[in-house]
């Protein structure tokens, strides 16, 4: 061991504060224990050279770092720090606010709490990166952007009440930015929230990461507009599911928060809780929770929840305008209730593996539009009689993916589900997506078509099952279309809606009731083709039994499927250079209206024999289309090349224009002749 010889008391001093410094370095911070005790006034200056503290056995002292600080005045405090200090608490035993104003920084090493408000003009920083930890039972208001702490800012209230803390500088005001993606901000329990003022709009970084502990919600609680770039996760408890973790919008102030972490990015928490208004824009927010529990609030991973008034864009409404909503395990319930409302406008939310409860005991509602996407495996439409129960819109642009429709166990429930121009796909192949659909509780939940009509997809290769009617909701509604490469079957009678029925190209409606269309409707094949017959259990269409049904009109070009049973009342029109054709004979009446140009027009085939056509009078759309100097064949107006019976009367044909029967099909051209003129 080296021994250290004093000749001096002037050197003797030195190693003395050799050793100091040395223990310093070892020890930042740690030199000092204890409580200093604020006595400088209401107006008074944190530096380490003024004697604004009393350390418990003298008044009057100076402060030193890495004590305790408390202010305990009963009135509003402005505390200027003009020094670099650093404490280990930080603590207001008084309601009285605090603010820290000035020039210097200010870091802690433990936690700052409040029985009052406390506003952070001051610059702040932290010890060796530990980051700012807050417990407050008041708000905190950071007003400096520039705050340089690199450990994170942690929030907590083990106080009860509800508090906030107020991001109204911007990003800045959580310290320095991460040079890489990570936890940086951390929920940690208790009512806190982050709040914004109506003033502002603040963006919070992609690297700020934020970490809920199991047990704790994030609030989000502005005024203005706060919108979250960063990933949101729950830390996940020992069965492996971030259960008790919440998101909370919550109702305060009616402002907005945006979840918007960017494509690829997941959020990953256990419930997310609506009584505000929320707006998800991009990436993925997975909802992951144990619990099985049904029509419970606390227990629905999305729980969306108005204010038992009326709907408002600032409270229950969610709006998912990008990115995806999810449950991330089975069978879990999405519900609403109380006017909340899922405004679902350029995202999508997927229950594949679960079911949404609207209108939970009490009004809601879901709208899916501009491209958004609703994927549910189950979805009750109402469980209540209260207002207008419970609604579900398809508007343009939107697709509602479903298993099925589900009945709710009360037999009075109400509701409606309109058609406006959104689609329906199904999600399974096989069976309708209504279930139990001849239960009388269906009776008060009306399929409404209105003006936008109702699109029946088949896009994504599963038939469509229809068995409830499809009324209409609008004076002129937009009547119902199907498309994709697969088919609708419409299983029951009574649908009164009052416009077209379209089915267009490689699609097949199936007209499997008597009577399942309305009367009045014309249907218009667009490249695809109607079926009237219920199938047999083998799904072959030549074995089934035909059904009856009357329509007004048939137009366009495709194909009719066992119409025996088919009555048209009011004509047909076959389209340009397109055909109708008909496999069987059938009922026709009205206008045969046909139109076409110079290479040729519409036709009418009949498949069998005995196909009469004297109930239908010829009508041409535009005789000025056609080529007076056409070879003859080129206007083929029916081919039946088995027979047909009767001839057409004749509507709108002009002079020198006429009808040429064959056996086995009809020709319009015209006349040419030689024209004497005598003098």
């Amino acid at each position: 061991m080296k021994r250290i010889i004093v000749n001096t008391k002037a050197e003797c001093g030195k190693v003395i504060a050799l050793f100091m410094v040395a223990a310093s370095a070892i020890l930042p911070c740690a030199t000092k224990a204890g409580t200093y005790t604020w006595i400088g006034g209401n107006s008074g200056t944190w530096d380490k050279t003024s004697l604004n503290w009393s350390d418990g056995t003298t008044s009057g002292v100076a402060w030193q770092d890495g004590n305790d600080a408390v202010f305990n005045n009963t009135a509003a405090m402005t505390i200027t720090v003009s020094d670099a200090i650093s404490a280990a608490n930080v603590t207001g035993n008084s309601t009285g606010d605090i603010k820290f104003n000035g020039s210097g920084t200010l870091a802690w090493t433990g936690w700052l709490g409040s029985s009052g408000h406390v506003y952070l003009d001051c610059p702040l920083t932290d010890v060796n990166g530990a980051g700012l930890h807050f417990d407050s039972n008041g708000h905190v208001f950071f007003r400096n952007a520039n705050n340089t702490h690199t450990g994170g800012t942690y929030f907590k209230n083990t106080r009860g009440a509800f508090r906030a803390f107020a991001l109204n500088a911007g990003d800045g005001a959580l310290g320095a930015l991460p040079a890489a993606a990570q936890d940086n901000i951390f929920a940690q329990g208790g009512n806190v929230a982050l709040f914004v003022d109506n003033r502002y709009n603040v963006t919070l970084d992609a690297k700020r990461q934020i970490l809920i502990s199991d047990g704790a919600t994030m609030f989000l609680s502005p005024a203005g507009t706060i919108r979250i770039k960063g990933i949101i996760r729950g830390a996940n408890a020992s069965n492996g599911f971030p259960t008790g973790t919440r998101v909370y919008a919550h109702n305060n102030w009616g402002g907005l928060a945006i979840l918007d972490p960017g494509a690829g990015k997941e959020n990953y928490f256990g419930r997310l809780y609506v009584p505000a208004r929320l707006e998800i824009a991009s990436g993925t927010t997975s909802l992951v929770t144990a619990s099985k529990d049904k029509g419970t609030g606390e227990n629905a991973p999305l729980y969306i929840h108005g204010n038992n008034a009326a709907y408002s864009p600032t409270r229950g409404y969610l709006l998912v305008s990008g990115g995806t909503l999810r449950n991330n395990t089975q069978d879990r319930y999405f519900q609403l209730d109380d006017y909340g409302h899922l405004d679902i406008a350029g995202g999508t939310v997927s229950l594949a593996i679960g079911e949404i409860l609207n209108a939970m005991n009490s009004p809601a509602k879901i709208t899916i539009r501009n491209g958004g996407v609703l994927n549910a495996k189950l979805v009750r439409v109402s469980q209540t009689t209260s207002g207008d129960g419970g609604e579900i819109f398809i508007e343009n642009g939107g697709t509602l993916c479903i298993g099925k429709f589900k009945l709710d166990y009360n037999p009075n429930q109400k509701g409606t589900v309109h058609f406006n121009g959104g689609k329906l796909q199904a999600l399974v192949d096989s069976d309708p997506v209504i279930d139990n659909p001849t239960n009388a509780k269906w009776d008060n939940i009306a399929f409404a078509v209105e003006e936008g009509g109702a699109i029946f997809d088949t896009s994504n290769g599963n038939v469509i099952f229809w068995p409830r009617p499809l009324v209409s909701g609008a004076a002129n509604d937009g009547g119902i279309t199907v498309s994709g490469s697969r088919g609708l079957a419409i299983t029951v009678a009574g649908s009164s809606y009052n416009g077209p029925t379209v089915v267009e190209e490689g699609a097949n409606l199936r007209v499997q009731a008597d009577n399942a269309l309305p009367s009045g409707t014309t249907v218009r094949l667009a490249g695809g083709q109607v079926t009237f017959s219920t199938y047999d259990t083998g799904g072959n269409a030549a074995r089934s039994t035909r059904t009856a049904q009357t329509v007004s009109r048939i137009e366009g070009s495709g194909i009719v499927h066992c119409c025996s049973g088919l009555t048209v009342a009011n004509g047909l029109a076959a389209g340009s250079g397109g055909v109708l054709d008909f496999i069987e004979v059938c009922s026709l009446s009205g206008v045969y209206s046909v139109s076409g140009d110079a290479q040729g027009c519409g036709c009418l085939k009949f498949r069998k024999s005995g196909q009469s056509i004297s109930g239908l009078t010829l009508n041409v759309a535009d005789i000025s289309a056609f080529d007076k100097d056409a070879a003859r064949g080129t206007y083929k107006i029916l081919d039946a090349p088995n027979g047909y019976t009767g001839e057409f009367a004749i509507g709108n044909l002009p002079d020198l224009w006429r009808v040429k029967y064959t056996s086995t099909a009809a020709y319009i051209s015209y006349k040419k002749g030689m024209v004497l003129i005598i003098k």
